[in-house]
């Protein structure tokens, strides 16, 4: 590896530090009792769990997931001061689920006059295509309703062992006929505010020097879908290497893409780019965050940020040059950054062509700074 990519690894791995913390919802399940409709009571002896659903009373996440913040019961029927857990299950494969969140919620006494009890959770619960909700009491709740307007295509299932509790696995021991659905429902929130901020370092920025353009991808919430980050990097910079705070970053030509997954609701990380200027001047950096195209942004108007890079030329140095011949200085002059101006004068003994003094004196000044030549005629 090279000096200058040694020093840009340094660099990134030393600024790669995670920032702190700084509407599309669903409802699945029912929210009142269907008419005609029979109780099923829940069971101490299992879990009794949504297994298919209905498109007309979809109660199983649908494709592209989100994130679950509340549930509700219709607590008509149910016990007073009695306990009600609420499950949230993963099917890891046939007949076995994987509880996600067990909340255990005490029904109200007395019971709610509106007739329905809502529950939020503490931590909002990510779930994908294909989880599904239960409930589980050792009272006389109501666990489920059955026949009337149920559609034939709602069936629910028994699950064991109990109670649930997060992480543990449920076996399915049986399932109802068609007909059959939960007594409760879910808020499910698919939207996500995916923010970009970004800057470009301009200290000391000169060509051939290395310079940093950083951004910083905020999950604003709720969900924790991959964020997919953008910065098209103006031409005349060089990219040296494009780092993010997790996931991963490619490059193809002048455009760097990244991936951020599981990016908590809250949180930040920056993606840092480390450049090589060509030329002096000003470079509008633009870059810009989208979440999956299956989740809402409810704020687009902070999904894209610009920041100027600017690069100053090399500054001019002057070195001693008196007595070096003139067209000697020109040349080391420009090398070194600087414009000159010939002042031709006459001086007795001094040999013809050999520079007498420089305006200004030896030092550095401004990158382009004229310097005067006094040269001897």
């Amino acid at each position: 590896m090279s000096r200058r990519l040694a020093y840009a690894a340094a660099l990134v791995a030393a600024l790669l530090v995670p920032a702190a913390p700084a509407s599309a919802d669903t409802t699945l399940g029912l929210t009142a009792k269907p008419g005609g409709t029979g109780n099923g009571s829940c069971t101490s002896s299992q879990i009794l769990a949504q297994i298919t659903d209905d498109p007309s009373s979809p109660y199983i996440v649908p494709a592209g997931g989100g994130v679950v913040t509340q549930w509700q019961t219709e607590t008509a029927s149910d016990t007073p001061g009695s306990t009600l857990t609420f499950a949230v299950l993963h099917p890891t494969g046939p007949g076995t689920y994987k509880v996600l969140e067990a909340d255990s919620r005490t029904i109200a006494t007395p019971l709610p006059a509106s007739g329905t009890a809502s529950f939020t959770l503490t931590t909002p619960v990510a779930v994908q295509q294909g989880d599904t909700f239960g409930l589980y009491s050792t009272s006389s709740n109501i666990c489920s309703w059955n026949s009337g307007s149920i559609p034939s295509g709602d069936t629910i299932g028994g699950l064991t062992p109990v109670p649930p509790t997060t992480n543990s696995n449920e076996s399915l021991v049986g399932t109802s006929g068609g007909g059959v659905a939960m007594n409760v429902a879910v808020t499910l929130v698919t939207r996500q505010d995916a923010r970009v901020t970004t800057s470009a370092s301009s200290a000391n920025a000169r060509p051939g020097n290395l310079a940093l353009l950083r951004s910083t991808v905020t999950n604003a919430g709720v969900n924790t879908r991959p964020i997919t980050f953008t910065d098209v990097v103006p031409s005349g910079l060089t990219i040296n290497q494009a780092v993010p705070g997790s996931g991963a970053c490619t490059v193809s030509g002048q455009k760097v893409t990244c991936t951020i997954p599981n990016l908590a609701a809250g949180q930040s990380v920056p993606v840092l780019i480390v450049v090589t200027p060509k030329h002096a001047g000003r470079y509008t950096n633009t870059v810009s965050v989208r979440t999956p195209a299956d989740v809402s942004d409810p704020n687009t108007s902070n999904n894209t940020a610009k920041a100027t890079l600017k690069v100053s030329p090399p500054p001019c140095v002057v070195p001693h040059l008196k007595g070096a011949p003139v067209s000697l200085a020109k040349e080391v002059l420009k090398l070194l950054g600087c414009r000159t101006k010939i002042k031709r004068v006459s001086t007795p003994g001094a040999v013809s062509g050999t520079v007498l003094k420089t305006k200004p004196g030896p030092g550095t000044y401004a990158g382009g700074r004229k310097v005067t030549l006094t040269v001897a005629r």
